[in-house]
Parts: structure tokens; sequence; C-alpha cells
């Protein structure tokens, strides 16, 4: 089976919208979606960078490993601070780390303060993934 990108990156943005909007309660805004108008609410960006793919193991039904990167982006209004912020931030990384779903398993997130971008802060979450597919 070759490496279905679409689908993996689909997989992992139905995570995000599961956890991070049905479940904590943001906004959340998807690949190649615009921002919201609003300015008073906290605010994601979710994003996938997709990474090198390489064989995994060898033999007749071998795996093949894609790594890459789920990016969320939190904005929130210049004037409100950090700490809803770097709250939401450790919440979702908590929803992230060390988790396997299906073949997609997420490996430790990390947070770092961006600062103002134009009216929002930010704040931005990183979590490495890795997916394996097996060849039929």
């Amino acid at each position: 089976m070759s490496v279905d990108y679409y689908s993996m990156t689909q997989d992992i943005i139905a995570r995000v919208a599961s956890l991070v909007h049905t479940g904590l309660g943001y906004d959340v805004v998807y690949p190649n979606q615009p921002a919201p108008r609003q300015e008073d609410a906290l605010w994601i960006r979710a994003s996938v960078q997709i990474g090198e793919t390489i064989q995994a193991s060898i033999g007749i039904n071998p795996i093949y490993r894609t790594t890459g990167i789920l990016f969320l982006q939190l904005f929130d209004n210049l004037e409100k601070g950090e700490k809803e912020l770097l709250e939401g931030a450790t919440a979702i990384s908590a929803l992230f780390r060390g988790v396997s779903v299906g073949m997609t398993l997420y490996r430790s997130p990390s947070v770092a303060i961006i600062g103002r971008d134009r009216n929002w802060w930010q704040v931005n979450v990183t979590c490495p993934f890795q997916h394996d597919t097996y060849k039929d």
C-alpha cells in the first residue's frame, strides 16, 4: 500500500477537531481557511507538515514510516496576556503527548511563545508524529 498523504493529514486534523474544538471548546481554523474576524476570543490555526518517508522494516510486508509535525498556533488579543494561551497549550500538549491512534504515534509536543503577530499574541504547540503504512 502506498502512503496516502491526504488521508493521513485528514485523520490528524479530525483528531484536532474532536479533541481541541469539540473537547476543549476552542475555535479552530483548518488549512487554507481565513482567520476569524473577532479579536476577543482565543483561536487556533491547525496545520500538518509532512516530513520524510522511510522504509522502516524489510521483508514480505515492509513498513513505511512517514514523520511530520502537527502545528497548532494559538492566538489571543494583545492586551489579554499569555495566561489563557499557555493554559491552552498545556491542555493541548497533554491530549497528544505519547498517544497512539491507529497507525499514528504522536511524540512529545513543544510549546513556544512567539509573541506579537499583527493584532494577536501567539503561542505555538508543535507535536512531532510518525505514521506507519504497511505494504500489501
